[in-house]
């Protein structure tokens, strides 16, 4: 569904106010939780201004979290993930509680360690993440075993990225 600009679904402008995540939205909206302007919401895809429309889950109104942003240094042996399936220690098991409605600015593999951003401003974790924007990023890689010409020249060419994108390594 597509909105007129400044409006969003009911149940997306509940999660972005950090009153509820998504599925929950839904299930609020459905059990007649949530009120618009006073009127009972019943359908969570209801288009809602969330800057000017009075948004109320069981009376309170749905304020915009004051944004949050840490840095985190990731150790290694930890999945940038809020559950693991395989049971490995999350990046949100160590922050425990620091993390509470933050989500992860990119990730990092499960052997890497080093800075992740986290946030609950999905508007910047959008800004730094959409490929479109082209933010740089910069890495520092230890490497075993000789560095050769050819190896260097292999990754100036490109290395796989998401969905199958060349992304170019540079010095």
């Amino acid at each position: 569904m597509r909105c007129k600009r400044g409006y969003v679904a009911l149940e997306r402008a509940l999660s972005k106010l950090g009153a509820a995540s998504r599925t929950d939205a839904r299930r609020l909206v459905r059990d007649g939780a949530v009120t618009v302007n006073g009127i009972a919401a019943r359908d969570p895809l209801t288009p809602v201004s969330p800057e000017r429309d009075d948004i109320r889950v069981r009376g309170t109104r749905a304020a915009r979290k004051t944004w949050r942003t840490i840095a985190f240094h990731k150790p290694r042996s930890t999945v940038t993930t809020r559950r693991d399936p395989e049971g490995r220690a999350t990046v949100f098991d160590v922050l425990g509680d620091a993390a509470k409605g933050l989500i992860a600015i990119g990730r990092l593999d499960f052997a890497t360690r080093g800075l992740l951003l986290l946030t609950n401003d999905t508007q910047l974790a959008e800004r730094l993440t959409n490929p479109a924007n082209d933010v740089r990023r910069s890495y520092v890689v230890t490497v075993r075993g000789e560095v050769t010409d050819e190896s260097c020249a292999r990754l100036e060419e490109g290395v796989a990225g998401s969905k199958g994108r060349r992304i170019p390594a540079k010095k």
